[in-house]
């Protein structure tokens, strides 16, 4: 992802309209839709001056974003998938090997399938090492109105708790999310094509919001994220792309391993 660090980056939230805006020279954004509960909590203790008494009047989603295709971008819409595996914590994510299993899985059970990989430059060598011997397109030059155009018209999206799966979210892009527990408040629930993957079994029964960490190849990660199965990933991935549509019957929702077994 491109950012130019001159950029003035301004949110404001305004309660009379619900919305959130984002305006700089080179960007233009205006979104406006319906927040969800915890969506609410979560800019409320952010910016709690800035919502005093906010009531949903519970419009439907309507969202205005500049999308671009990118330059040498090399897949049709609806041909590809983006997978956007890192992000400001690793806590969050799952080991290399694993990911890479799910795209060797993606590529051999969906022929013709484009696999993107979305990340920053500081994540390149991490996205190489995901990537290796897969015919995968990693993408890091991407500006914001870019990576917009390139999630939009993907036929699947998945990703971990970043900024970028909330942009999946608003775009309502059919998603799989792979979910802690650590900060309830994140969770992109208000995306009604979302799949959320998590496993609570090992987290701290006296304080969900605490998760327990498990250490693999001298990383550590949440339980909640290392424990959700491969299985759960690779039906998942399975079932949202078996129809062209963002809406699949039984796919969205969320998914806790330790409730469904």
């Amino acid at each position: 992802m491109r950012l130019d660090p001159a950029i003035k980056f301004n949110i404001a939230l305004v309660p009379g309209n619900k919305s959130i805006g984002f305006y700089d020279p080179a960007l233009d954004v205006t979104l406006e839709y319906r927040i969800s509960e915890r969506i609410y909590q979560n800019f409320r203790r952010i910016v709690s001056y800035a919502l005093p008494g906010w009531q949903d009047a519970g419009r439907p989603l309507a969202v205005r974003l500049p999308r671009v295709r990118p330059q040498g971008f090399p897949y049709e819409a609806g041909t590809y998938a983006v997978f956007h595996l890192f992000g400001t914590s690793i806590k969050h994510a799952l080991p290399p090997e694993r990911w890479c299993a799910l795209l060797r899985h993606a590529s051999r059970a969906h022929p013709g399938l484009g696999l993107v990989l979305t990340g920053t430059h500081a994540e390149q060598s991490a996205m190489a090492e995901v990537a290796a011997g897969l015919p995968v397109f990693c993408a890091t030059e991407l500006s914001i109105q870019e990576l917009i155009w390139v999630i939009d018209n993907a036929a699947l999206y998945v990703g971990i708790d970043t900024g970028v799966t909330h942009i999946a979210g608003v775009l309502q892009q059919k998603s799989i999310v792979v979910r802690h527990c650590s900060d309830p408040s994140w969770i992109p629930d208000y995306n009604l094509h979302a799949r959320v993957l998590l496993n609570s079994k090992n987290c701290n029964p006296e304080d969900p919001t605490r998760c327990l960490v498990v250490e693999d190849g001298g990383v550590e990660y949440r339980r909640c994220t290392y424990d959700i199965s491969d299985e759960s990933l690779r039906t998942s991935l399975d079932l949202g792309l078996s129809a062209p549509q963002r809406y699949v019957p039984g796919f969205a929702g969320v998914i806790d391993e330790a409730v469904v077994a």
